[in-house]
C-alpha cells in the first residue's frame, strides 16, 4: 500500500510541474480573486509572504503575514507572475526572501491603488513600488488542486 501511495503522490506531482510552473523562492504570486488580484511572495516550503488587510478593518493598516501558499489562495485560481523581470532587474532570492520575512507581524500603511499587496511583492522582489500594467502570459493554475505545494 505505502508504494501504491507513493506512486500516486509521484504521478501526482509530475501532473502539477507539467500543468503548472512550481514556484521558486522569490517569485511574485498572483492569485485571482474575482474582481482583484491578491499578490505575494514565494519564499519556500510553500509558504508565502503578503500584506494582508482584515476585511472588517476601519483603519487604513494592513499587516504582514507568511502562510501556506495553498491555505492562501484557497479555491481561487494562481499563476507565478515575474513579467516585471523584463524590465527591472529582480534581486537574489535571499535577498527577496530575508526582506521579506522581516516584514512579517508589521502593520503597514494599506491604500487600495497607491500602497497595496502588490506595491509591497514588487518592492521585495525588484527593490522598488510597481504596478504590473501587463497581464502576464504564465499558466494559470486551478487552486483547489492538491498538487500545491505544501
Amino acid at each position: 500500500l505505502q508504494n501504491k501511495s507513493q506512486r500516486v503522490t509521484s504521478v501526482a506531482t509530475s501532473i502539477f510541474y507539467t500543468a503548472c510552473k512550481v514556484p521558486r523562492r522569490g517569485d511574485l504570486i498572483e492569485i485571482f480573486r474575482g474582481s482583484y488580484r491578491h499578490w505575494a511572495v514565494y519564499v519556500g516550503d510553500g509558504s508565502v509572504v503578503h500584506l494582508v488587510v482584515p476585511s472588517k478593518s476601519r483603519t487604513h493598516l494592513g499587516v504582514v503575514r507568511e502562510e501556506n501558499l495553498r491555505a492562501v489562495v484557497g479555491n481561487d485560481q494562481w499563476q507565478i507572475n515575474n513579467s516585471l523581470d523584463s524590465t527591472h532587474n529582480p534581486r537574489p532570492a535571499d535577498v527577496i526572501v530575508t526582506e521579506a520575512r522581516s516584514w512579517v507581524g508589521r502593520e503597514i500603511t494599506y491604500h487600495s491603488i497607491r500602497s497595496n499587496c502588490e506595491h509591497f511583492a514588487t518592492e521585495r522582489r525588484y527593490g522598488v513600488s510597481k504596478i504590473q500594467n501587463l497581464f502576464a502570459k504564465n499558466k494559470i493554475c486551478a487552486a483547489g488542486s492538491s498538487f500545491l505545494p505544501v
